[in-house]
């Protein structure tokens, strides 16, 4: 059986399932990221056909941004909303580089959770009615086109619900799609965890379930190293 960092798959996987992230410390100095997270599905190319994307402050990113490649802190947002089909199942990150004293922590909280606190009906028409998402402002100055999409918050796929979910980049159009953007910031701001990944370590989490952000941080030094997860067959 494959293992992540010493840490039998079966584990990861069963993590993953009950709490919806996998949170791995301690990880050896010549460890194989990319070989070893392969072993949960096939990697997902990122914006610029990289399967690695580097999660460090960008000068020509303006601090204050709602970026990944600022030092400010991140809004509430699943990965890939903005583009057609199914976005990657998980998310990786792994630190390089954690900023000093503090800062930087990535935050978590259970999209299923926040879901059950719609009606019935209500999460019928999330899931049938069109929205629209777009890409955040702040790629196009890192040299990444943007891109947008129209599809449904939710899409039921092989007996699971896959989320979409964005604070600021799902346009407001009408009464519940502003409900969802709402009461989806508010249950972030209530039940989110936060971890602080130290030099080395590993998180992982599903993104058809987890909303994640980030928290501000000063050192820009900082460093992380992300890449994205398709389903396995």
């Amino acid at each position: 059986m494959a293992d992540i960092a010493g840490i039998d798959l079966a584990q990861v996987l069963s993590s993953l399932e009950e709490q919806g992230y996998c949170h791995i410390k301690q990880v050896p100095d010549s460890y194989d990221y990319i070989s070893a997270l392969s072993s949960l599905g096939p990697l997902v190319a990122q914006y610029q056909g990289d399967l690695i994307r580097e999660v460090q402050p960008n000068p020509a990113v303006p601090e204050g941004a709602n970026s990944a490649a600022s030092t400010s802190a991140a809004t509430p947002h699943t990965e890939f909303y903005e583009f057609p089909g199914m976005p990657p199942r998980y998310v990786a990150l792994w630190c390089v580089r954690p900023a000093v004293p503090d800062g930087g922590a990535t935050t978590l909280a259970d999209g299923y959770r926040f879901l059950a606190g719609f009606t019935a009906d209500e999460r019928l028409r999330l899931s049938s009615e069109d929205r629209d998402w777009r890409s955040r402002p702040t790629l196009s100055a890192e040299g990444i086109a943007p891109a947008s999409c129209r599809t449904p918050a939710l899409v039921q796929h092989r007996g699971r619900v896959v989320m979409r979910f964005s604070t600021r980049d799902l346009t407001r159009d009408g009464e519940l799609t502003s409900a969802y953007i709402d009461r989806g910031q508010e249950f972030f701001h209530t039940h989110h965890i936060a971890v602080r990944l130290e030099e080395r370590a590993i998180l992982i989490w599903d993104n058809w379930r987890m909303i994640h952000a980030r928290t501000a941080f000063d050192d820009r030094r900082r460093h992380l190293r992300r890449i994205l997860i398709g389903e396995a067959a």
